[in-house]
């Protein structure tokens, strides 16, 4: 029998795509990955700019439509392609630790969001980067700060045939950055090149599609979250 479900036409997308955009941040979360045991994902649940009256987006929470919807696309992004992992840097003699990684991360966001001061408030209040982050996420020092983001995206297919993205920042060097605070206008900030931010992946390589699933709502209050499957670097950097 035909379905009409799922027929789309025309109008915004209701997810993020990789590109050029302006975000702002509504929660954080720690997702596992499962590759490699005990490594993690950042996760950034972000919305996009106001597309109008006119765009329906999804809710805020499903189970409380009454909270109304979105005024952009949602994504997850990922503060970085690779996973956050203990490992030893044999070529240059040094320890990495997944922790502190991922406090680099958050420092990062920190420094450009203008919360240094939440950020050096938190000096040795949490036993765990799981409670760091609880308290990053239930204080949400990043509510109503806008960033000017580059989002690069692991392009897949879903097993309704629909073309979904993995996103996360690229990798920032000492010439550019993938976010900066909205309208600093550095001239730093990435341009994003399909040729460079986007890969496609064939839906029988898997990766990606169990990676993310398809986003209708944001998971954001709870920090800890579904294991993601990926690959490991040894680079952390945003």
């Amino acid at each position: 029998m035909l379905s009409t479900k799922n027929v789309k036409v025309g109008g915004p997308s209701k997810t993020l795509e990789p590109g050029n955009t302006t975000v702002s941040i509504n929660s954080v979360m720690l997702v596992d990955n499962n590759f490699k045991p005990g490594s993690k994902h950042l996760i950034l649940n972000v919305v996009g700019p106001d597309l109008g009256d006119d765009f329906e987006g999804f809710f805020i929470n499903k189970d409380q439509p009454d909270l109304g919807r979105h005024k952009g696309a949602i994504g997850r992004v990922r503060t970085s392609d690779f996973p956050y992992a203990d490992f030893k840097d044999d070529a240059k003699g040094i320890d990495i630790k997944r922790d502190n990684e991922i406090m680099k991360a958050v420092k990062r966001l920190c420094i450009e969001m203008g919360m240094e001061e939440w950020y050096n408030a938190q000096d040795e209040q949490h036993a765990t980067i799981e409670d760091f982050i609880e308290q990053f996420n239930n204080d949400k020092p990043f509510k109503n700060i806008k960033l000017d983001v580059c989002l690069a995206g692991n392009q897949y297919e879903n097993k309704e045939g629909y073309t979904n993205y993995d996103l996360y920042l690229p990798k920032s060097n000492k010439n550019k950055v993938s976010f900066e605070l909205a309208g600093k206008n550095s001239g730093k900030l990435m341009t994003y090149q399909p040729a460079i931010h986007l890969e496609v992946r064939k839906p029988k390589e898997g990766v990606a599609k169990e990676a993310v699933k398809p986003v209708d709502a944001f998971e954001a209050e709870t920090p800890a979250g579904k294991a993601k499957k990926s690959k490991v670097d040894k680079s952390f950097d945003l």
